[in-house]
């Protein structure tokens, strides 16, 4: 506390404070203990439970309006950690899924429930749309809470809410940035001039301009009213709690718009608020424990509240604004990074990651015995999980429609996969012939109005009168017998041209209700797992099975916990994406911001299309390093899979008959196309210099034996790779495929164009849109992109002119563009982060200059090739590019490797490039049946690796210095 804040302080303020006396002395000294300043105000007293607390006492606790506790350890004197009451409520989310008489409970609707907020003017503190700001911050101080409702004067209509973290938000702005301020300063500077017009505003212009701003150029929720109808069941109420990060919703008697983009700015008429306190005290009353009351403390808050003598205007302001600083002061986290774990750990095993997404890409394994038992097949970790990563996981909601098709079109217990298009589907069947598995093809033309007529029609059976909305979908379905289904998925797999997730519920919505609600009339799929010698994703001899879970014999319940709306409402962000009437702008967007000729990219929209898809923006040059890129040479695809798929199909189709080559060690699924798909492939699995020699060499004899003839079609490489982080000597090659007249193709996803500059060395670059271009992960995506200045460019052209498919579904592309908006900002903050951390890392290794370590290497861009990742690397005033946000990881021992993973305090699961730190055992989950394989080119059992987030660094560095020390420990 600086001694300016403590001469702001009036007598009055100390009366009845024995601490005030205590604190004024320690502040003249230079140090205040925290012990003397927590909870001042004396509205949030420390609750303390002993270690052997039961759900029973944290509920008792919670039921009082207690948000959290400090749950003391079995040493004396110490303390085990906090539990919350979002904890607490997240535990009860996960536990109700196996637990059949919560089920029950859960699906009942709010107005059948006894909550005691659902009585408007009892529990909902609100205010008119006419009042002023600072009246609502009077109110919130009066009434102990920290949000209120602003309501319409005229119907009492839900318009917005206000809180102390939107008025700090904004009176921070107002203040120079990188400085510190005492409270006297701030009075001085801020209260008398710019803010005094903030305070003073009334609320409906707060709303309308101050927070529309926030939307649309920072990222962040555009209207951030969280709300819920009477008819909503309890299950979809705690998960919109959970995902949302609120502490309370609003209760109105009209459901809210399906978008906060359309053009109703109001949610219905106000009619209560539902609580954590609420649901947990409903959770307290079925556990049969007495005096329950979730008012109590919002009444103690209130009542200290008003006994305080410090209730000036200025005052109120300051208090504000240092009550939410701990939440907005780090802009770059705002919107996103994920909130915090539950507990500060991981989420649960099986869990989606991120948490309560409806179409996560990625599951939660957060310990290295929890990967070895997803590749064994363990009962433990494989049953009942709803997520993963898409090529490998199936998602429930394909499984279920697939699930529909079988019972209605298969013959003799036949198998189903579901593609976009017919010519998807032929490719699909063609490759399961090619492995001797006879197939057969029919397709659906699914329309809204079949929900209506109750029936499914075959598309060639359909008459013109049948299907009239634009809304149809058509879904073209593989069916083959059951025992051949692990072919099938090796296409989906590798591929990665299945139907996405999103495309499924547009079809199931469109389905008659006794379709998709019929209990499944044959068993679940065949397990997923067949014992410990099968690879659930790669194996060098292909060795397949089916790797996707079985149904779960009951799906609604899972459905009714994500409801259309819900599932909208958490997809959406709160309002950010765009209509569906904009998907071929959205599409176009994504062209122009891959293409690198947004001359200013913008997170703005015009009339709810995205500004970079205007049709007539005027664009500029590209940055990729060829100025004749245009949005015209970039194509979209379903996912980055499917991108280098179709690669590797466009240079078959193109060039004389030839093997391939894979130069360097890549994500495995690139190597398995190489090899299943055409004459084969030549692998250099080290991907450094020394293999160029080896590789000239073999051009020279192949030449010779026939010159008239490419000895290869093409080149794939990843820049840098992944997991080795080793980046090829593309002068080099591009020399090399001039001379002897292959393709380069190169991969990317890990260096990404805002770091590097690969595309002058490459005929066509591919890259995985699902990874740090999103970010969010909440959807899939690729991109190809033609090189202009290529040698076959002209080629190439012509030949996706005349065959190219738009395979990506409208809904994906939406998401996508919203969520790339600001990548470039991510990008940078990532970059950095991964820098500090490698290079506190590398100081702890062997490679570092520690011999004994038990840290061996760093595989990082900036320590692996590193002469041929600069020369690649963007350098330039204000563009200069970093080293990307992956690495690896390797140790003295596999010990050492558990222990460091397992400690580990970020999400761990497949995929990278999120907002969020992600790890994983690679070689685990990559290659776990070929680990000596993987061996022989540097990729150790066990290895670790890392994608870094959008945390603060000083936090990442003591994650992996926590984590470090236990490895430590492990090897002594």
């Amino acid at each position: 506390m600086s001694r300016e804040l403590v001469h702001t302080l009036r007598p009055e303020d100390l009366v009845g404070k024995p601490r005030s006396n205590e604190i004024v002395t320690a502040a003249r000294s230079g140090r205040v203990a925290v012990r003397l300043v927590s909870n001042y105000s004396e509205k949030n007293p420390l609750e303390t439970l002993p270690n052997d607390a039961t759900l029973i006492s944290l509920l008792k606790l919670f039921s009082r309006g207690v948000h959290r506790a400090l749950i003391r350890s079995a040493i004396p004197n110490e303390f085990a950690g906090f539990v919350s009451d979002r904890g607490l409520l997240a535990w009860f989310a996960s536990y109700a899924s196996r637990t059949p008489s919560l089920q029950n409970l859960l699906s009942n609707p709010l107005h059948s429930l006894s909550l005691p907020s659902l009585k408007i003017y009892v529990a909902v503190v609100g205010t008119t749309v006419n009042s002023t700001v600072l009246d609502a911050m009077k109110l919130m101080s009066e009434e102990g809470v920290s949000s209120v409702a602003v309501i319409d004067d005229e119907n009492g209509a839900l318009l917005s809410a206000v809180s102390v973290t939107d008025i700090g938000k904004v009176i921070r702005k107002l203040l120079p940035v990188e400085n510190t301020y005492s409270v006297r300063t701030i009075l001085q500077i801020v209260v008398p001039s710019e803010s005094k017009q903030v305070l003073f505003s009334p609320l409906h212009q707060f709303i309308s301009i101050i927070k529309e701003v926030d939307g649309s150029t920072d990222g962040v929720d555009k209207y951030p009213v969280y709300s819920v109808s009477p008819s909503n069941s309890l299950a979809y109420t705690m998960q919109k709690l959970l995902a949302t990060n609120a502490h309370r919703l609003f209760v109105t008697v009209e459901s809210r718009p399906s978008s906060p983009i359309q053009t109703s700015t109001t949610y219905g008429s106000l009619s209560g608020i539902v609580s954590i306190v609420d649901i947990l005290s409903l959770f307290a009353r079925v556990a049969n424990i007495t005096d329950i009351d979730p008012t109590m403390m919002q009444r103690h808050r209130r009542a200290s509240s008003t006994s305080s003598q410090s209730s000036s205007d200025r005052d109120l302001f300051l208090r504000s604004l240092s009550r939410s600083s701990s939440r907005t002061s780090i802009h770059r986290n705002s919107s996103f990074v994920l909130p915090p774990a539950i507990g500060g750990r991981t989420p649960s095993i099986r869990a989606s990651v991120p948490p309560y997404t409806a179409h996560a890409i990625s599951v939660s394994l957060p310990t290295w015995r929890d990967n070895v038992g997803y590749e064994e097949g363990e009962k433990r970790v494989v049953d009942s999980m709803v997520s993963g990563y898409p090529r490998f996981f199936i998602h429930l909601s394909v499984q279920k429609l697939a699930k529909i098709f079988e019972q209605k079109y298969g013959r003799n217990g036949e198998r189903c996969m579901l593609f976009p298009t017919q010519k998807v589907a032929d490719q699909c069947r063609s490759f399961m012939q090619k492995n001797s598995v006879n197939a057969r093809l029919m397709s659906l033309l699914i329309c809204p109005e079949d929900k209506e007529n109750g029936r499914i029609i075959e598309r060639d059976n359909r008459s013109q009168n049948d299907c009239t909305s634009t809304a149809s979908v058509n879904i073209h379905i593989v069916l083959f017998p059951a025992e051949s289904f692990p072919v099938a998925k090796q296409f989906w797999q590798h591929s990665g041209m299945g139907i996405s997730s999103r495309l499924a519920e547009r079809c199931l919505s469109m389905l008659p209700d006794e379709v998709t609600q019929a209990p499944p009339s044959s068993p679940p799929l065949a397990p997923r797992f067949v014992g410990k010698t099968f690879n659930r994703h790669y194996s060098v001899k292909s060795q397949s099975r089916p790797t996707s879970p079985p149904l779960a014999q009951s799906p609604k319940s899972r459905e009714e916990t994500l409801e259309t709306d819900h599932s909208i409402y958490l997809e959406e962000r709160y309002g950010r994406n765009l209509p569906l009437a904009y998907a071929a702008s959205a599409k176009r967007a994504l062209r122009r911001r891959v293409a690198g000729v947004l001359i200013h990219d913008t997170n703005h929209e015009h009339q709810g299309e995205p500004v970079a898809g205007e049709k007539n923006l005027v664009v500029g040059p590209s940055s990729r390093g060829v100025e004749d890129v245009s949005e015209n040479d970039v194509y979209l695809y379903p996912t980055g899979m499917a991108a280098i798929w179709n690669a590797h199909h466009i240079a078959s189709a193109t060039r004389p008959a030839a093997k391939s080559v894979c130069f360097g060690f890549p994500y495995t699924d690139t190597l398995k196309i190489l090899q299943k798909w055409g004459p084969g492939c030549h692998f250099f699995g080290g991907g450094v210099d020394s293999e160029i020699d080896e590789f000239e060499a073999l051009l020279k004899r192949e030449a010779a034996q026939n010159p008239d003839i490419p000895p290869f079609i093409s080149l794939f490489t990843e820049f840098p790779s992944n997991p080795l982080l080793r980046s090829a000597n593309l002068p080099r090659l591009r020399a090399l495929a001039d001379t002897y007249g292959f393709l380069i193709v190169i991969d990317e996803t890990i260096g990404n164009f805002v770091n590097v500059e690969v595309l002058p060395y490459a005929d066509i670059v591919v890259s995985s849109l699902s990874k740090v271009f999103s970010g969010v992960a909440n959807v899939m995506g690729g991109s190809l992109v033609l090189n202009p200045r290529g040698k076959h460019y002209a080629v190439l052209k012509a030949y996706m002119n005349a065959n190219f498919e738009d395979l990506y579904f409208d809904e994906d592309a939406i998401y996508m563009e919203r969520n790339s908006r600001d990548f470039r900002r991510r990008i940078k903050i990532i970059d950095d982060n991964t820098s500090a951390v490698c290079d506190f890392l590398r100081s702890h290794s062997i490679a570092g200059g520690n011999p004994s370590a038990v840290l061996k290497e760093v595989f990082y861009p900036k320590y692996m090739t590193p002469e041929n990742y600069e020369h690649c690397r963007i350098k330039g005033p204000g563009t200069e590019g970093g080293y990307g946000g992956l690495f690896s990881l390797t140790f003295a021992s596999n010990a050492a490797s558990e222990a460091f993973f397992d400690a580990l305090q970020c999400y761990k699961g497949p995929s990278l490039g999120t907002n969020f730190t992600l790890a994983c055992p690679f070689t685990i989950l990559a290659h776990f049946t070929e680990l000596d394989w993987a061996a022989q080119y540097g990729v150790e059992e066990g290895l670790v690796r890392i994608a870094v987030g959008l945390e603060e660094t000083q936090l990442l560095l003591k994650w992996f210095d926590e984590a470090l020390k236990a490895a430590e420990r492990a090897s002594r």
